[in-house]
């Protein structure tokens, strides 16, 4: 997938017969899921590319100064994007460039003078512009020569998968109902980095990955599986927690144990998935009563491994 950072060097020169979409995309939830499929299915049907136009952060950083906790970071969305078979991303900073930007000008300016757009595909919901006043009618109107597709609304029980849902459930600890709107398990990517090697010294070494501001679930122990950078997949018994045994940190860490696996991964890109809920983080009197809890809760998630799959 190519990836554009920012916007000044883009010209429709660089595409060809770019359909687009617009947006965040935290969490590539289901209904993200549902516009990128549409997009790459309209630009192989136009002989074109898919491009997808999104955000370094979300744009109520800069329209309100506080951006909600994100579901994914930036590199981790440009991963689902590239695995769901997207040909260009265009990441561009939300500014007050951006923000006091006419529908109209956000088309003429940067659809078309910069991308050459042959077409647009929206979420049921999706609009742009100053006060979100683009959308697909306003398109349609007043660029015919843009076809635009309007994406189904997705639902899930009769809820409709949203970012901000699904924020609210995974901090309430609420994985597998977050998952079924997802599509996916809650997942966290990122850089393993070096860690005071306690688990190595206990006999369950990790791998240590930093939360990069995501909306994080109850500090605690679960079951998952790891994906490393070359698409294998291992089972794994994650904490997310600040590790109150060692008191050697008030930052939540995610500490991952790779079952039956040995390999160094420091500095390599890794994706962490959390299947099932074991138990909460609680402070240990000892290193071997820690030791012996991380033995049962391997045990039990590995009788929970059968059920899940």
């Amino acid at each position: 997938m190519r990836i554009f950072k920012g916007m000044y060097s883009l010209h429709p020169s660089r595409f060809k017969n770019p359909v687009v979409t617009i947006g965040v995309f935290d969490g590539f939830h289901l209904g993200h899921r549902l516009v990128v499929e549409t997009l790459i299915k309209r630009a192989k049907r136009d002989e074109g590319e898919s491009v997808v136009l999104t955000f370094q952060t979300h744009p109520k950083a800069f329209l309100s100064g506080s951006a909600p906790k994100q579901i994914m970071s930036l590199p981790h969305r440009l991963l689902c994007l590239e695995r769901a078979g997207v040909d260009t991303c265009i990441v561009t900073k939300f500014d007050r460039s951006l923000a006091v930007m006419s529908s109209a000008r956000f088309v003429e300016e940067v659809l078309i003078s910069k991308i050459g757009v042959k077409g647009l595909v929206l979420g049921f919901d999706s609009s742009f512009g100053k006060n979100n006043e683009g959308n697909a009618d306003f398109v349609r109107k007043n660029y015919p020569q843009i076809p635009v597709t309007l994406c189904d609304k997705v639902t899930v029980g009769g809820i409709t998968p949203s970012s901000s849902l699904i924020r609210e459930l995974i901090i309430a600890g609420k994985i597998k109902d977050a998952a079924q709107l997802l599509g996916h398990p809650v997942s966290f990517y990122g850089e393993v980095v070096e860690g005071s090697k306690r688990g190595a010294a206990l006999g369950f070494p990790t791998a240590n990955i930093i939360p990069d501001n995501e909306a994080l679930p109850p500090a605690g122990v679960y079951g998952g599986e790891t994906i490393l950078a070359d698409g294998s997949i291992f089972p794994s018994i994650v904490n997310v927690g600040i590790r109150p045994t060692f008191e050697d940190t008030t930052n939540t860490i995610i500490e991952v144990h790779i079952l039956d696996f040995s390999r160094t991964l420091y500095g390599e890109k890794i994706e962490v998935e959390l299947h099932e809920f074991i138990r909460k983080e609680r402070k240990f009197k000892t290193d071997a009563e820690l030791s012996s809890q991380i033995r049962t809760d391997i045990e039990k998630f590995k009788k929970m491994l059968p059920i899940r799959k």
